[in-house]
């Protein structure tokens, strides 16, 4: 059996971009709430190994100026988006987050996850663990397939 490097093949990561969650029936908590969660999500997500994080901020701010999340994740390189909306309903916050392919925007992971009003940050990271527990279950599965994919395509596995 020959063997093959791939390292100049596979790519160091996938790249993932969050995407500010709409407020929906919780529009005041667009710049507390929602921004502390998606940068502690952001934060989570650039601790696990073969995950590039576009950094939030830069995120934000292409979606501000493009056109629609295709085009910012095509100017920031993501390969993946997470997108999500809260609502509010008898005092608890409901958030509906989906992991999508920027290509075809095909949604491959949804979770909704109810909670109360949070306010500290400690709070707010616990909440985001919750979320990329899953989410990064995901993310994992999808660089492997990638991997299994590029060695396929070298020769390596049959």
């Amino acid at each position: 059996m020959s063997t093959v490097n791939l390292s100049p093949l596979i790519r160091p990561g996938i790249a993932v971009a969050v995407f500010p969650f709409l407020p929906g029936s919780a529009p005041a908590l667009r710049d507390t709430l929602i921004d502390d969660l998606c940068n502690a999500i952001c934060n989570i997500l650039e601790s696990y190994p073969h995950c590039k994080v576009i950094p939030y901020a830069t995120a934000k701010a292409l979606e501000s100026e493009a056109e629609d999340l295709t085009l910012a994740c095509l100017q920031a390189g993501a390969d993946f988006m997470i997108t999500g909306s809260m609502r509010t309903l008898f005092g608890f916050y409901y958030l509906n987050i989906q992991l999508a392919t920027v290509a075809g925007h095909v949604h491959l992971w949804t979770n909704t996850h109810c909670f109360e009003n949070v306010t500290d940050l400690h709070a707010i990271t616990m909440l985001a663990r919750q979320i990329t527990n899953g989410l990064w279950t995901q993310l994992h599965v999808l660089y492997m397939a990638g991997f299994r994919c590029i060695a396929q395509q070298a020769g390596v596995l049959v």
